[in-house]
């Protein structure tokens, strides 16, 4: 696992605003159902917690490897066993073997920066949303936000309204299609349903 801790994109995003896009209980696991989320779309960290809480409860950390980067891994027909090959963020090269593998990885955990031409002579703060600096002071600034996506529309109203920016310009490519959130009179029922299978089955159904 690259990070040094459970959450994946949980953990690893932490911009302003940022939040579940879809019901929460879609990633309530079958054996650990939750029915206490804040709201149908609970914001970033509640879904972090109940990551952690689902993993010290089952007792996973001592049974993980932190801080290490996957670089290949090849079948191995004589043993019938996978060799996994990766690195700890120290350097150090590690070999493992295992009778089953399961590929995991993120397709987007590492961030695509931008390109833009004139873009190193640029003296303000540079920021991904992958890659929140929170020490950046936004107050009487003007800000440029570059995309649209769930972290752009996200983190956009979260600026205009808590960060007290000079101004916001929202630069896109194309057209984004939104809903707006889920209205607070379904979150008790989301919770009132997402207790048992049968009440997830008729979640969907929604």
């Amino acid at each position: 696992m690259k990070y040094d801790n459970f959450g994946g994109t949980w953990y690893a995003n932490t911009y302003p605003c940022c939040a579940c896009d879809v019901p929460a209980v879609w990633y309530s696991l079958s054996f650990a159902l939750n029915s206490n989320w804040s709201t149908v779309q609970p914001p970033q960290y509640e879904i972090e917690e109940y990551i952690l809480k689902v993993t010290e409860h089952h007792k996973l950390k001592d049974k993980t490897k932190f801080k290490t980067s996957i670089e290949k891994y090849v079948y191995d027909d004589v043993k019938n066993e996978w060799i996994i090959y990766g690195h700890e963020v120290n350097g150090r090269s590690i070999i493992h073997r295992a009778k089953f593998l399961l590929a995991c990885q993120a397709e987007i955990v590492y961030p695509n920066h931008l390109r833009a031409e004139g873009l190193e002579d640029f003296h303000g703060s540079y920021i991904h949303s992958a890659l929140w600096d929170h020490s950046v002071d936004f107050k009487s600034k003007d800000v440029v936000v570059v995309g649209n996506g769930s972290s752009g529309n996200q983190c956009v109203p979260a600026l205009l309204k808590d960060y007290e920016v000079n101004s916001l310009t929202q630069v896109i490519r194309s057209k984004h299609y939104i809903i707006q959130p889920f209205p607070t009179i379904f979150h008790s029922l989301y919770n009132l349903l997402s207790w048992s299978y049968i009440g997830i089955y008729l979640v969907r159904l929604i």
